[in-house]
């Protein structure tokens, strides 16, 4: 019985610690690690993800939840089978949307599996769980500005990878930061988790290495040149900045650290004049922008697609194919109207109402932190706001809310700081 014991203890051990080294990997070096050959997809696969998928699967036999935590994750895997299931039954079986139901089904376990691993490494300690994905995301940084400086056009990467085997093809871009996510309009976006990582962290050790990280982080977000990107991180921080005040004040440090970052984006903008020209252009002048009438183009052909099936769909991932054929691309550009078309509006307002019964939750989370940890409060309140212009602002211009770099990340930390909050409270 001892030794059975013994032999338990170790596997959970050894299958937590691989889950948290593959996470690391899936962090830091993003889509650089697609050297897995199939002929389902014109990229190839990549390494990393398998990797995640597989040992966090493998640790959910070890993990300790509420019954509660496991029917709800049982019900969305379900909910996702269903929709696929249903998308069979009216348009036959397909490979493609039966690999991505899959794919979402694996999402969801690794964040539930993630998060208690977490948890349970760290001791519902935010800054040693903060500081661990920091590590993650300064090393994805770091390889992010040596592709910046040796890789002016996005194409010439995407031929300098292929002689290693790694097939990605990617969107054309020219002087902008592409990341290890290999496309700056979603780096844009997923650039918001460790600017606000390392903001908290600051607030909490008042180390300066965490606030030039913060300030790198910055810098490469102004260099992705994205519209919808840079909006978010501006508006994000600028209620931030003004929801501090409501905390201690404004203080001498908050800002000098501004006029800092202010310096900064003065130098850029005469650094990088000529892309911050052309950004300008793009934004002032949207109706002669083919980016932005194609968007427009795809969403009300979308629109269209829904109204044929607007109750339950036309079952999850089925719409590549409906998209492939119509207007030749592989998805719509907005994410929410994607999941519209694909669950339906009975599914989609039944997941809208499960969403605001959770943001009550937040609330109760915020008021409790602000008596015990204001940081932890201002932390909760600026990622709830992030989580929230990603959903209904930022994924109608990219495939953002199924984006594995996004989903599974923000997701984690949502559940770490719920089920670690619920251990205080």
């Amino acid at each position: 019985m001892l030794i059975e014991k013994n032999l338990f203890v170790s596997c959970k051990k050894l299958f937590f610690s691989l889950s948290l080294f593959a996470f690391t990997l899936f962090i830091s070096l993003g889509n650089l690690p697609r050297f897995i050959e199939t002929s389902f997809f014109s990229d190839h696969l990549l390494f990393s993800e398998v990797l995640l998928y597989f040992f966090a699967g493998c640790s959910l036999v070890f993990i300790k939840a509420p019954f509660k935590s496991y029917l709800t994750l049982f019900c969305f895997c379900l909910l996702t089978l269903c929709s696929f299931l249903y998308g069979c039954l009216i348009q036959g079986f397909d490979l493609h949307a039966a690999l991505y139901a899959f794919r979402l089904i694996a999402f969801l376990i690794t964040s539930f599996s993630l998060s208690y691993i977490c948890l349970e490494k760290f001791k519902a300690n935010s800054v040693s769980f903060f500081s661990y994905l920091s590590k993650g995301y300064a090393i994805s940084l770091f390889f992010g500005f040596l592709i910046f400086l040796f890789f002016f056009s996005s194409e010439l990467l995407w031929k300098e990878l292929s002689l290693y085997h790694i097939i990605f093809h990617g969107d054309p871009h020219q002087g902008r930061f592409l990341s290890v996510y290999l496309d700056p309009n979603y780096y844009a976006a997923i650039v918001g988790i460790p600017l606000l990582l390392s903001l908290y962290l600051y607030q909490k050790t008042k180390k300066t290495s965490y606030a030039v990280f913060f300030a790198f982080l910055a810098i490469s977000s102004l260099l992705t040149w994205s519209r919808s990107g840079l909006f978010l991180i501006g508006f994000l921080f600028s209620f931030l900045f003004l929801k501090s005040l409501d905390f201690r004040g404004i203080s001498s440090r908050v800002l000098k650290n501004f006029l800092c970052l202010l310096s900064c984006g003065l130098f850029l903008s005469l650094l990088f004049f000529q892309e911050m020209k052309t950004f300008f252009i793009r934004l002032f002048f949207l109706s002669q922008d083919e980016s932005a009438l194609s968007r427009l183009y795809t969403f009300n052909w979308g629109v269209f697609l829904w109204k044929e099936r607007p109750l339950f769909g036309i079952g999850y991932n089925f719409l590549y194919k409906e998209v492939k054929q119509e207007i030749g691309l592989n998805s719509l550009d907005s994410s929410l109207l994607s999941l519209l078309i694909q669950i339906g509006a009975i599914p989609f307002i039944g997941l809208l109402l499960y969403g605001m019964y959770k943001v009550q939750g937040l609330k109760q989370a915020i008021a409790f932190l602000k008596t015990q940890e204001k940081e932890g409060a201002r932390f909760l309140l600026g990622f709830s706001l992030y989580g929230g212009l990603i959903i209904f602002f930022s994924s109608h211009f990219n495939q953002l809310l199924f984006y594995p770099f996004w989903l599974i990340p923000f997701s984690v930390i949502s559940l770490f700081y719920i089920n670690g909050f619920k251990e205080r409270a």
